[in-house]
């Protein structure tokens, strides 16, 4: 333990002080707790509880992103119909940033091939092929300058 702290209590050493009894006090001596016991009542047990409500907060916070977002983690796994479903929902959520375009374009993305070594978004394969993709979105990939505009 620290050299500056204290194992002793400031309650342990003062003097005790007696209250006033009342005509209708019980008989019985009031519960007196040590410096120890105070201070676990007083600090140490709010402070505990103050974290577990603090971290029960996080958590529901951090379940509430996976519910909106978690699909995208697992986006070349789940099934077409399950990734209309969580991109609508999302797009529901956030309608004034995603538009109503933004399920549809979800499902085409995924028909993208997943990430390896040898592919990016950035320099496709020649071979990838994106069957009903509108022309708009590779347009937007050029703008967006994701993808080389020779390589399309």
């Amino acid at each position: 333990m620290s050299p500056t702290v204290s194992e002793e209590y400031r309650a342990d050493t003062q003097r005790k002080r007696k209250r006033k009894s009342q005509a209708d006090d019980s008989s019985e001596p009031e519960c007196e707790l040590s410096g120890r016991s105070r201070f676990r009542t007083s600090v140490f047990i709010r402070v505990i509880d103050r974290l577990v409500s603090e971290l029960d907060r996080r958590y529901q916070s951090y379940n509430d992103v996976c519910e909106n977002f978690g699909f995208l983690n697992r986006f070349h796994s789940i099934s077409p119909q399950d990734l209309r479903s969580a991109a609508r929902s999302l797009q529901q959520k956030y309608s004034s940033d995603l538009e109503e375009e933004f399920v549809e374009e979800a499902v085409h993305f995924r028909e993208l091939p997943p990430s390896n070594k040898d592919w990016s978004i950035v320099t496709p394969k020649p071979s990838v092929n994106l069957p009903g993709a509108p022309s708009i979105f590779m347009e937007l990939l050029k703008d967006m300058g994701l993808c080389k505009h020779g390589s399309l």
